[in-house]
This record gives structure tokens, sequence and C-alpha cells, in this order.
């Protein structure tokens, strides 16, 4: 299960960096918890989901329940996007809302094996 979170997290980092505006970022978005720019930066979220779970972020060792976390995170993302743009997720056939069927199938499963206690969240 771990390893279909850690994949479906992919797809969720490559779309948060399309969609961040990088411009004035003098972090280069590498969210700076002491820096009061990224604290009141319209996209700190991101930013900060994006540094804690990026491709470097060491995600195997990270717990499972931190790992469901950032899947929570990832639908929500996704699912607004998805919204802005104006699919119907259930019908849709484009990578976004494909993803984000098969993503909330994978958080289903981590919910019938015990979940996270943000789980109940994401419902």
């Amino acid at each position: 299960m771990r390893d279909r979170i850690i994949k479906s997290l992919a797809y969720a980092r490559y779309q948060v960096q399309q969609h961040l505006e990088l411009d004035d970022c003098p972090h280069s978005a590498q969210y700076d918890r002491k820096d009061q720019r990224c604290q009141k930066c319209e996209f700190g979220p991101e930013c900060q989901w994006l540094c804690s779970n990026d491709e470097f972020a060491a995600l195997e060792r990270k717990s499972t329940e931190t790992l469901v976390d950032a899947l929570v995170f990832s639908l929500g993302y996704i699912d607004a996007l998805i919204t802005r743009w104006g699919h119907d997720s259930d019908e849709c056939r484009c990578e976004a809302c494909a993803w984000l069927r098969e993503a909330a199938q994978v958080f289903a499963e981590c919910q019938e094996e015990g979940g996270s206690p943000s789980s109940a969240a994401a419902s």
C-alpha cells in the first residue's frame, strides 16, 4: 500500500510544480518556515507540501500516516484543479481525472486498512 501511495504522490507533485508561480519566489519553491514571505505567500501550503513530499524527501522512510496525509492533500489539490477546469471527474478520461479516481481508490483502501486520523477529513 505504501508504494501505491508514494506512486500516487508523483503525479500530484508534478501538478503542484506546474501551477506554482515562482517568478517572485526568492527560495525557488523551497519553503522556509522562518521567512515571513513564505508564511504569507498564497502558495505557501503548496510549497510546504511540495518540500515535504518531493522526490528527495525520503518518502519511503515516512510513516504510513504521514503518507496518507500527503495523499489527502493531493486529492484535494487535484480535485480543485479539475473543478476549476470544469471536468466531470467520474466521466472524463483526462490524466488528472483518471489520477483522481485511482488515488481515491488508494485512499479508500487505506481507510479500510486503518488509514490515518485525517482520513475522515477527506471523506
